[in-house]
Formats: structure tokens, C-alpha cells, sequence
């Protein structure tokens, strides 16, 4: 069950709603309770995007409040909003976004870059600027901490994309200090 979850999770394949459903029935509290912390944040993408697909609200409560319920492994929380969060995007509630992206945070640089997105789809494009800012620092710091990291400055490439678009808004003072890190030597 894990390692399909897994599968879909990686190769950004949704899940048929027939398998969802199956993996509904199979993952129990119990077993999630028991699973590697990575495994349970690929279901729960998994599972939470099909129900999001779907547009099936009362999909999403249940596994949302199944995945709530866990001991939080690392940034589960900050997934659980994420999706919630892209939820009320596609339904076009502006209040619901504007009130919960702030709980689209997490150890993972690249959430500020989730929440930045999705400030800026409700209007906070200064607020949005900020937290982009912050996440391409927090980036840049890491790249300089482990230079060799290919996953590291896959990130930081994708912040300086962001930067790119927002530079009008800074005058390209990010995207300076951010300069020549993306690539490897």
C-alpha cells in the first residue's frame, strides 16, 4: 500500500478514485501508526490530491481528520494545509486561503515557497515577496552549508525562478544575492 502511494506520489500521478478508495479501507490507524514517516506523507499526498481531483469535500474531511489524528511525522501538518489549502483554491474561497496559509509551514525551505504561492493568489503579493525571500535565504544558506547537494539547488533554482518573476517588485536585490548558487561547480 505504501510503496504504491510512493510510486503515485513520486511520478506525480494521480490516484484512480477506485484505488483511493482501496487505500481507504487498507490504511488502518494501526498501520500508520507503525509506517516510515515519508511513507505516511506519500499516502497522504497521495490520497489527500485524489480527493482534491475529485472535488469530493467529504473525501478530503475524513482523511484529513485520519491524518490529524497521527503523531505528526515531520511536515505532515504543513501538507494536510497545503492541500486543504488548494482545496479552497479550486473552489475559489478566497477567505478560507487567506486564513490558512499561514499553516503551510514546515522544516522544508520549499513550504514557503507553497505558502508564497498561494498569498499571492489572494492578493498578498507583499507578504508573498517576503516569505519567498525568506525561503531563497534559508536555501542559499543551506547550499552554502552542503555545496554538493544536487537536491539543495534544485530548490534554490526553483526560488530564483520565483525571485526572477517577483524581481519588478524588490529591484533584483534577491535575485544578487542569490546569483551563481543554483549551479554546480
Amino acid at each position: 500500500l505504501l510503496e504504491l502511494a510512493w510510486r503515485h506520489d513520486r511520478g506525480a500521478q494521480p490516484l484512480p478514485p477506485w484505488q483511493a478508495e482501496l487505500m481507504d479501507a487498507i490504511s488502518t490507524p494501526e498501520a500508520l501508526a507503525e509506517a516510515d514517516p515519508e511513507s505516511v506523507r506519500a499516502l497522504a499526498r497521495a490520497l489527500l490530491g485524489a480527493a482534491r481531483v475529485a472535488d469530493d469535500e467529504a473525501a478530503l474531511a475524513t482523511r484529513v481528520a485520519r491524518f490529524e489524528a497521527l503523531a505528526a511525522p515531520g511536515d505532515l501538518p504543513a501538507l494536510i494545509a497545503h492541500e486543504r489549502c488548494l482545496f479552497a483554491r479550486d473552489r475559489l474561497d478566497f477567505a478560507f486561503v487567506a486564513e490558512n496559509a499561514t499553516k503551510v509551514d514546515g522544516d522544508d525551505p520549499v513550504w514557503g515557497l507553497r505558502r508564497a504561492a498561494l498569498l499571492h493568489w489572494v492578493g498578498e503579493a507583499d507578504e508573498a515577496l517576503r516569505t519567498i525571500g525568506a525561503a531563497a535565504r534559508e536555501l542559499r544558506a543551506r547550499v552554502l552549508r552542503d555545496p554538493d547537494s544536487v537536491a539543495l539547488r534544485s530548490r534554490l533554482a526553483w526560488a530564483k525562478t520565483l525571485t526572477r518573476a517577483l524581481r519588478w517588485e524588490d529591484e533584483g536585490v534577491l535575485i544578487a544575492e542569490l546569483d551563481g548558487l543554483d549551479r554546480l561547480a
